[in-house]
Formats: structure tokens, C-alpha cells, sequence
């Protein structure tokens, strides 16, 4: 029965086909829309893009600057400014104590340093160091490419410090001082910490200065949450749900970080 079935099967095609021949014969040309008279199929709806309003602050910054005559920013990253104007230091002393055995014989030596230990100043909070540095790098690029004449506040000080004895180079708040009277127009610090709690697992402080004039411009605390990306459905038990997902990676945090704090500019 199997033989059979096939070759009659391909028999069949054949007639079929031929038929078809048949039936076109003499016909006009098909024409390239398949669809004539019919509506135009609607397009697809264009994807917003979840960082459009942070690219249209860095472009009102990019204008703010260039107005404002591109005036010298000085970055303050996890260093506050504060009212104590000069350093202050305490002896700290250190003890290592060493201890050999080598044929019955026990040695014991004891390596003694004090040295001076400064108690004002450093970082504000610490932070792992690979979490840290990817923050202050993307936060920097991020103003750098909207156009900030941004200033690094260690380069700075070196600069200041050149010119300066050696008492005076110890003394990291007098430094800070001569380095921000060399005309900054603004200074910005940013006071990171983790915080549980946080989408981000970080809380950001903000405070922008108009230096000449010691005036607060802006201060705010933030979480720098990125938008959510574009909105989809997922099936989940009970039917589909719209939902958006989170787009919290270092370089997108610190980069809506800089973005709100481009805000406070304008």
C-alpha cells in the first residue's frame, strides 16, 4: 500500500501543476502591491527613549555654559567643604612586633614608629574602590561631554602647592582654600554613602556653591535612580502585565547623577 500512495501522491502534484500552469496562461503581470486599494499597513509605534530627558539637561547645560562664558567648575568627590580652615593632626603611634624560631632559639624585635596623623580632612565616606571609581568616572565623563570646564581638584591643589613652603603644604584645608580662590566660578561637591534602603543602594549629597559670592545654588539629596527602560508586556500568572525594567548599573546612575546635578545649574 505504501508504494502505491507516493507515486499516485506525485502523480497528483503534477496535475495539480500543470493545471496551475493552465490557469496563468495569457494572465496579466501580478502588480508589486499585493494589497490594491487596500489601507497602508500602520508602522510601528516608535520606542521612546528612557533617557531622553537627561540627554535634553545635558543639552540645556551644554547652552547654560557656553552663556555663562564656560565658567570654571571645581569638583569636590566624597570630600566636603567645611568651616574648619586649617588641619589638624595627632601623634599615632605604631608597634609591629616580629617573632622568629629557628633551631630551639625564640627572637622577638619590635619595630616602634610614631608619626603624625591627620584628624581633619579625607574622604567623607568610604567606599569600595572599584564601586567609587566607576562613579567618579562616568560622572566626570558625563560632564565633560556636555561641555563643563571642569577643574580636578588634585591637579589643583599640586599646582597651588608649588608655590608654597612645606608647612603650608601639610595644611590639606589651607591648600583646599588657595585652590578654590584660583577663579573657580563654581564648586560642586558630591558626598556619596550606601544605603540599603535605596534603589540604587547609594544616597547622594549635592550642593552646588557660586564661589565669588560663597552662594548656595543648589542642594539636594538623590538616589539618582535611572528611568526604567521601555515599557512591555510579560506573562505572568493570571494573564499579561505591563511592566518596565530597571536599568541600574554604575555607569547610568552616575551619569543621571550628573544629570541632576546639571539641573541645579539652570
Amino acid at each position: 500500500m505504501r508504494a502505491f500512495i507516493i507515486p499516485a501522491l506525485a502523480a497528483s502534484a503534477l496535475a495539480c501543476g500543470g493545471a496551475q500552469a493552465q490557469e496563468r496562461t495569457g494572465m496579466p503581470a501580478v502588480a508589486g502591491a499585493e494589497r490594491g486599494g487596500m489601507p497602508a499597513v500602520n508602522p510601528r509605534r516608535a520606542t521612546a527613549d528612557p533617557d531622553a530627558a537627561m540627554y535634553r539637561t545635558q543639552d540645556e547645560f551644554r547652552s547654560w555654559s557656553r552663556k555663562a562664558g564656560n565658567p570654571r567648575i571645581l569638583l569636590f568627590w566624597n570630600v566636603a567643604l567645611t568651616d574648619e580652615s586649617s588641619s589638624r593632626y595627632r601623634l599615632r603611634a605604631q608597634e609591629d612586633v616580629t617573632v622568629e624560631a629557628y633551631r630551639g632559639t625564640v627572637t622577638r624585635s619590635t619595630d616602634a614608629v610614631i608619626e603624625a596623623e591627620r584628624t581633619t580632612g579625607g574622604p567623607s565616606a568610604w567606599l569600595d574602590r572599584d564601586d567609587e571609581g566607576d562613579l567618579e568616572s562616568a560622572y566626570v565623563t558625563a560632564f565633560v561631554r556636555a561641555g563643563a570646564n571642569l577643574v580636578d581638584r588634585a591637579a589643583l591643589m599640586r599646582k597651588v602647592s608649588a608655590a608654597r613652603n612645606q608647612d603650608d603644604r601639610v595644611d590639606q584645608q589651607f591648600m583646599e582654600t588657595l585652590a578654590v580662590e584660583e577663579g573657580i566660578d563654581y564648586l560642586v561637591e558630591v558626598l556619596p554613602e550606601y544605603r540599603s534602603g535605596s534603589a540604587t543602594g547609594m544616597i547622594f549629597g549635592i550642593r552646588v556653591l557660586h564661589v565669588p559670592s560663597s552662594r548656595v545654588v543648589a542642594t539636594f539629596r538623590t538616589e539618582a535612580r535611572p528611568a526604567a527602560g521601555p515599557e512591555r508586556l510579560v506573562a505572568r500568572p493570571g494573564g499579561f502585565q505591563r511592566e518596565r525594567d530597571e536599568r541600574i548599573t554604575p555607569d547610568l546612575v552616575a551619569e543621571t547623577l550628573a544629570s541632576e546635578t546639571m539641573r541645579g545649574f539652570l
